[in-house]
């Protein structure tokens, strides 16, 4: 009888061990997907600061801080993603292009001003839902590669 209540105690630990490590599993997928979602709404943001600065000048600033700085609002984390990284930033004055490199914090060593260039927004060219490396890119034109509207 001690073994047979031993084993089902032994099972009944494998069991919650197993959901515990699935429960896990599902919370970070999710957690990892509202930092993707923050980062998009993050691009958006800047987006509208870089639009302001734009207005103001007549051309995109040299520098993302420049327009960050000079904005009606506060940017919430001023030159970082949500992954806790810088973002990139390029200007050829009339243009931009903002990338994020994603939770590893190295680029996919994309062609982004070619991407800026195709300009595709259908859903198969520019979703990275669930790929948390992957670059996320946005330009005057809109975004490129992104998880989200």
């Amino acid at each position: 009888m001690r073994n047979r209540t031993r084993n089902c105690l032994v099972v009944a630990g494998l069991t919650v061990t197993a959901f515990a490590v699935l429960l896990g599993s599902f919370v970070r997928r999710q957690l990892l997907g509202v930092k993707q979602i923050r980062n998009l709404e993050l691009f958006r943001l800047y987006a509208a600061t870089l639009d302001e600065y734009y207005k103001a000048h007549g051309s995109f600033p040299c520098i993302l801080s420049d327009a960050t700085s000079a904005a009606r609002w506060k940017v919430v984390r001023d030159g970082d993603d949500y992954w806790d990284f810088p973002v990139r930033y390029e200007s050829r004055g009339q243009s931009f292009v903002l990338v994020s490199y994603g939770r590893d914090g190295r680029s996919d060593h994309l062609d982004y001003w070619h991407l800026r260039e195709l300009n595709d927004n259908s859903p198969r060219a520019r979703n990275i839902c669930f790929a948390w490396d992957a670059d996320q890119v946005m330009s005057d034109r809109g975004f490129h590669r992104c998880c989200g509207k």
